[in-house]
């Protein structure tokens, strides 16, 4: 994410199989000593600790693996302390969660001595290298629930204004933000893992603002991870963008992620072990299914507020080739393109997240290489669902779901020239050209 989130709790779901014995397949049984591991890398040191620590609980009623099964599982946290408030955290705990031989839930803490912050890169890299030593694996997975704010820079979803004087480029822009306009009167909105930060109840009391303390670039994050992922799922707002695909595809096979915010709720944590530790291979799809069933099924229509995608990262270099022919042939009409009439994810002004797809239609693309694109599309996308709507009628302008390719992407013409300059450093952008 962009920065991942500030001073993180890491709840790692880790799975392991003892090799001896096993028929796992490994070409070296010394070299592995687990079948699979699976890590949630969550961040609570901030007003998510709540909704993690209740994550928690509903993972210890879902399936835990005995400690000498096949299957194991760990937790690392660093959450804000219940009883103290938002000031003070526990500490950084890489724990081991386990069925005993009377069947009761085990935490084994491993190492409890971490310094830093989770969102610090070096940390979370020292945290991961610990979790490859000590659990050698030839299959990781691994889920961050946490806030996020997308591919954005450090701080800039918070307080663009810290960055630049002006958020729009030009006339389309400015006709826009003079349309967002919001009645007065709406209740609050639901807590979101939005804002990417470590504790900003404190920093708001203190400054009146919402400035993250610590937060980690998505580059950043990347960099961080020393192995190779089957799977890297994102329980936080606003990661399902092209941009942060395409900048982690090398770092694992499948990634599953929201283009929209998540209610902080989040995934369906009850059915997650069981779907990607019980089984002999994880099924990463019932998991992201089980997320949007269980919002899309709320009794309270405004709340059924979801998008989630799971995608091939293998088949994300043939989005990009006919990606960078499309932003080519249709460069002109892309600038041009009015935002109110592009399909968001986004709420608040918070301008920067619109769908993939969306942008070449209304950009006026042919229905020859519209068929092309949704060919690409489908190769990439293993899954993929949304509701007709997002927090329609909650405070922050919620919004229809009309259309949904599956990713978001940033729409240059409602940008800025300092996030363009941004943008040009991603992976995304220097292969498809999209800012030049």
């Amino acid at each position: 994410m962009k920065r991942i989130i500030a001073r993180v709790l890491i709840v790692l779901t880790a799975v392991f199989t003892l090799v001896s014995g096993c028929q796992c397949g490994h070409d070296d049984p010394e070299k592995y000593g687990y079948d699979q591991v699976l890590f949630l890398y969550a961040g609570g040191f901030n007003s998510l600790s709540r909704a993690i620590r209740q994550n928690i609980r509903e993972i210890e009623q879902g399936y835990i693996p005995k400690k000498k099964d096949d299957r194991a599982l760990l937790v690392v946290s660093h959450l804000t302390d219940s009883l103290k408030g938002y000031e003070f955290a526990t500490k950084i705990s890489l724990d081991r969660i386990y069925l005993n031989g009377k069947k009761e839930v085990v935490h084994e803490t491993i190492n409890d001595t971490y310094g830093g912050n989770l969102s610090d890169p070096e940390t979370m890299k020292a945290i991961l290298s610990d979790i490859k030593r000590l659990f050698p694996s030839k299959h990781y997975g691994m889920i961050v629930s946490s806030h996020a704010t997308g591919w954005l820079p450090y701080g800039y979803y918070s307080i663009p204004a810290q960055f630049e004087s002006t958020s729009g480029k030009s006339g389309s822009a400015r006709r826009a933000a003079a349309r967002e306009e919001e009645p007065e009167g709406l209740p609050e909105a639901p807590l979101t893992k939005t804002i990417t930060n470590t504790f900003p109840e404190i920093e708001y009391k203190k400054t009146g603002n919402y400035y993250p303390t610590a937060e980690m670039e998505i580059t950043d994050f990347k960099d961080a991870i020393p192995m190779h992922l089957d799977y890297l799922l994102f329980d936080a707002c606003l990661m399902g963008c092209i941009e942060v695909a395409y900048e982690l595809k090398d770092k694992c096979d499948l990634i599953g992620f929201s283009p929209a915010e998540i209610l902080a709720e989040g995934f369906n944590y009850y059915t997650l072990t069981g779907h990607l530790l019980g089984n002999p291979t994880p099924d990463v799809r019932a998991v992201v299914d089980d997320y949007f069933q269980k919002i899309a099924n709320k009794s309270d229509k405004t709340l059924r507020a979801a998008t989630i995608t799971l995608a091939d990262c293998s088949k994300l270099d043939g989005l990009a080739a006919e990606c960078r022919t499309l932003f080519e042939k249709y460069s002109s009409q892309i600038e041009e393109v009015d935002p109110y009439d592009v399909q968001r994810f986004w709420r608040s002004n918070k301008h920067w997240f619109y769908d993939l797809e969306d942008i070449l239609v209304k950009a006026g693309m042919s229905e020859e290489d519209h068929n092309r694109l949704k060919t690409a599309l489908d190769r990439c996308i293993i899954y993929k669902a949304a509701t007709d709507g997002f927090l329609k009628g909650y405070s922050g302008g919620g919004y229809t779901i009309s259309t949904y390719c599956g990713f978001s992407m940033y729409l240059p013409n409602y940008g800025s020239t300092y996030l363009d300059d941004f943008y040009k450093g991603f992976a995304w952008n220097k292969a498809t050209g999209l800012v030049d």
